[in-house]
């Protein structure tokens, strides 16, 4: 078992010092008048009517959506589940990936916005459109998000996927095995590499961490985007190396060429 990432902290296990500090914010804050901030719409720069919004209206209407299973070998559609593609009939892992939009220019967008310009409000709702991507009913023991390069997550101070994560583990009150994949080196950027280069590029690029057990367990893989598929499989194959019997992943975006995933 792996120690899961804190959604509910009591606030009775804060020190007094600490309390104190929220008691002189809290003061301060009430007494200074509000100044709002704009949320941003990363397609036009508009304003986000709130929160929850990934875009403003017009442009969150305008966007394209998925919301579809397809197996991550042969690239067909079929039904999220733990059984080999109908299709291709490969029993690789991991079996199927639910995806909530195909990679076009306004998905772009909103995927550095949050990736690489550091908008983390756009957390939760692009979050709670993975979740909905997948079935109401899941049951999975444990939500895993592919680990964020160390360099990189110092550099945005946050990692995407875990956040990602946190949101989904939330809806689903799966817990979040937030360290349980490592990456064992340093890997060069995936955005300008061939398929065969991609492959190359990952393999044996992640294990589980020594204070995570996964054996005999189910677990959902979470990413942003997906292209070839090397990253999902490669962080599957550690899981499945771990003994993990049942390996199934979601994805914002499925890359098909259609624009440049990289900045």
């Amino acid at each position: 078992m792996c120690a899961e990432t804190g959604r509910n902290t009591d606030p009775r296990d804060a020190s007094e010092l600490v309390a104190l500090i929220q008691y002189g914010l809290r003061n301060v804050t009430e007494s200074a008048v509000a100044i709002p901030f704009p949320l941003v719409c990363p397609v036009c720069g508009g304003t986000r009517e709130s929160a929850n919004a990934i875009a403003c209206h017009a442009c969150r209407i305008s966007l394209g959506t998925l919301q579809q299973g397809l197996c991550p070998h042969c690239r067909r559609y079929r039904t999220f589940s733990d059984t080999v593609c109908d299709e291709c009939g490969t029993d690789q892992i991991p079996r199927s990936v639910a995806v909530v939009a195909l990679l076009d220019s306004a998905w772009r967008d909103i995927v550095h916005a949050f990736k690489y310009r550091g908008d983390q409000s756009l957390a939760q709702p692009l979050g709670a459109l993975m979740a909905e991507s997948l079935p109401g009913g899941l049951s999975v023991d444990a939500v895993i998000p592919v680990p964020t390069e160390k360099h990189k997550q110092r550099e945005r101070g946050y990692g995407h996927a875990e956040l990602l994560a946190e949101t989904i583990g939330g809806h689903f009150d799966t817990p979040v095995y937030e360290g349980a994949l490592e990456r064992t080196r340093r890997t060069k950027d995936q955005t300008r590499l061939s398929g065969d280069q991609r492959r190359a590029n990952l393999r044996g690029a992640f294990r589980v961490s020594a204070n995570c057990d996964v054996n005999t367990q189910s677990i959902l893989l979470v990413d942003d985007i997906t292209t070839t598929g090397a990253t999902l499989s490669e962080a599957s194959r550690a899981l499945n190396d771990a003994g993990a019997t049942s390996i199934l992943a979601v994805v914002l975006c499925l890359n098909l060429g259609i624009v440049s995933d990289g900045v």
